[in-house]
This record gives structure tokens, C-alpha cells and sequence, in this order.
């Protein structure tokens, strides 16, 4: 899954919260991620999760951000 951010100078804050909460996120783009959470049991959990931490790091900074799924990126 992907991660957009919509101001492109706090993506590495961000890439940092999501590794600090166990998962792998790379900036692929600016202001994009590609983020796995390589524990979780299924995809539908590992969104669940980064959902979730997602909405700790936009509550905090008060940045917009999505979450855009793989075949969203392809289509």
C-alpha cells in the first residue's frame, strides 16, 4: 500500500513514525510511501493497523494524508 501525504516536507516525519511502529516504509515519490507491515497475518489486518497509525501521526501533525491501495495505484 501507498501513503500520500499532501504537504511533501513532513514525509520523512512520517516514514519515521511508521518505522518506529514496525513497519516498512520507503518514499517512493515526494510526499509518497510504499509501506508493508511484514507481521500482520493478512493484508486486511496490516491495513487495519497502518490505518491506525496513520490517524495517530495525521491527529499529531495536522497534515492530510491517504491511504492508496496497490490496484488503486495501478488503475
Amino acid at each position: 500500500m501507498h501513503i500520500r501525504v499532501d504537504d511533501p516536507h513532513v514525509v520523512l516525519d512520517l516514514r519515521d513514525h511508521l518505522r518506529r511502529a514496525g513497519c516498512v516504509a520507503v518514499e517512493v515519490a515526494p510526499g509518497t510511501l510504499q509501506v508493508a507491515l511484514l507481521g500482520a497475518p493478512n493484508a486486511d489486518q496490516a491495513a487495519r493497523e497502518v490505518r491506525a497509525y496513520l490517524g495517530t501521526w495525521i491527529a499529531a501533525r495536522g497534515v492530510d494524508a491517504e491511504v492508496i491501495f496497490d490496484a488503486e495505484m495501478d488503475g
